[in-house]
């Protein structure tokens, strides 16, 4: 069972940890080249971020990675013209990678953290087009690639209805 529980200032150690381990650290560099005390400074102001909710994704009541939602407006990257939904996510613990946890994970917090707000009709999210294993759990749930687009590397924007959410 799935559940999801708002990242608190006790939570940072450990994503911090998680953050520095090859497997999520290849996708996600929050962390890179800070102290834990640099990186406690710069996530205690995410965590100030009403725009921005990040939870640590629980496993029968055992922590293995985090999740976070934010609202994206209406813009030309995305190609909305209406408020959605962006979600990005990594798991921590190893052990639970590569195995289908993904998909479960996503679908489980899109119906409890996305889709509960009716106002909200889409959920986006823009991986690392390198990082096959993500674009594939996202496709599994249903998410559309739609564009590309380049930044420090290169990205694919995908999205998903609340129509084909729940098909």
């Amino acid at each position: 069972m799935y559940t999801f529980k708002l990242v608190t200032l006790y939570d940072l150690r450990m994503l911090y940890i998680w953050l520095n381990y090859a497997h999520v650290c290849e996708f996600w560099d929050d962390s890179k080249g800070l102290t834990y005390e640099q990186f406690k400074a710069v996530f205690k102001k995410k965590l100030l971020d009403k725009n921005v909710k990040m939870y640590i994704i629980y496993l029968n009541c055992n922590p293995i990675g985090m999740i976070q939602r934010y609202y994206e407006t209406p813009s030309e990257k995305y190609e909305l013209n209406e408020t959605a939904i962006g979600i990005d996510l990594f798991i921590g613990e190893i052990e639970f990678c590569y195995n289908g946890f993904g998909p479960r994970i996503i679908r489980n917090f899109i119906k409890k953290h996305v889709f509960n707000h009716n106002e909200i009709n889409f959920c986006v999210i823009d991986p690392n087009i390198k990082n096959e294993k993500a674009v594939k759990a996202f496709s599994r749930v249903g998410f559309k690639g739609y564009k590309k687009y380049q930044e420090k590397d290169t990205y694919l924007l995908m999205k998903l209805s609340r129509d084909e959410f729940y098909l």
